[in-house]
């Protein structure tokens, strides 16, 4: 299977932004919210004005055929060129990072299983990064992604299965700013309605388009410091089906191992993204540990 990306390019010179859909290929707010934004160019419902912007509303083909996560790996972890592809998605890494080479910024769709509303990952090193990700409007923003994966009992395996598509945006040879946004879960009926306010929003925040939303309500939103990752290290449960963000007392039970071995949170704080219906096979990613915190600046990191 073949990717397709559609890019727009103005005569007047401006950044270019790269919009990533469905590097799950069951997420399929980013396709759709990709979809209608295309359609509104082509119908000059909205200008570029400068810059250029490319569009890949179907990162992972075959998983996106098929209504799955993925085929063989994470297309989300482990994101960077490989020179001797294992998996189905090694060969896919190639051709999206060849895109992002030229990028100076990257929005990346998703959407997730657990209920809960939209918010933003962003990083933490670079101010323009952070204001890009504000501008986006949602209530809430998690940063700490890399921090959470790098602690010291985290094997290197597990720290470089950690570089997504917005990590590599930021190492490659012309460092770019990425954002990536999740829409809420998978089914909930306007995920793609906040996808394509996203990307607008986007293109607005980088000049390539003269259009108005209504202002940001920066004093709404909130943001939350990746603490830690919980691997499913044998079978279990978690204790209930956590809502995304939901509010956690230190010594909480999180989870519940088949041989009554628990699971407790570290210290106040909220539960994120936890895997509630699939993809918690035994060592993979369960759930994640955060607090909430200021607003990161980057002289404090």
């Amino acid at each position: 299977m073949t990717i397709e990306s559609i890019t727009f390019q103005s005569p007047d010179k401006g950044e270019h932004l790269v919009v990533f859909g469905a590097i799950h290929g069951n997420e399929y707010c980013g396709p759709e919210a990709i979809r209608r934004v295309v359609l509104k160019m082509q119908h000059k419902e909205l200008l570029l004005i400068k810059g250029a912007v490319t569009f890949v509303p179907i990162c992972n083909p075959r998983a996106y055929a098929q209504n799955t996560r993925f085929i063989e790996r994470n297309l989300n972890r482990h994101f960077y060129p490989k020179e001797m592809p294992q998996a189905y998605e090694d060969t896919l890494d190639g051709i999206l990072c060849n895109i992002l080479e030229d990028a100076d910024a990257l929005l990346d769709i998703h959407s997730y299983q657990s209920q809960g509303g939209a918010f933003a990952f962003t990083g933490t090193t670079n101010q323009h990064e952070i204001n890009f990700a504000r501008a986006l409007n949602v209530a809430h923003y998690i940063h700490g992604w890399a921090d959470a994966f790098s602690q010291k009992n985290a094997t290197e395996e597990q720290k470089r299965a950690s570089i997504g598509t917005t990590d590599f945006t930021r190492m490659k040879d012309k460092p770019g700013i990425a954002v990536t946004i999740e829409c809420g879960h998978h089914h909930n009926s306007d995920n793609a309605d906040i996808g394509e306010e996203a990307i607008i929003r986007s293109m607005a925040f980088m000049g390539l388009i003269d259009t108005h939303f209504p202002a940001v309500q920066y004093d709404k939103q909130r943001a939350v410091k990746m603490h830690s990752v919980y691997y499913k290290e044998k079978e279990g449960e978690l204790i209930k089906p956590y809502r995304h963000l939901e509010a956690i007392r230190k010594d909480d039970i999180i989870a519940r191992y088949i041989d009554d071995n628990v699971i407790k949170a570290p210290e106040d704080g909220v539960i994120v993204l936890p895997k509630t219906e699939t993809d918690h096979a035994i060592g993979s990613e369960w759930f994640y540990f955060g607090v909430t915190t200021d607003f990161p600046k980057p002289k404090e990191i």
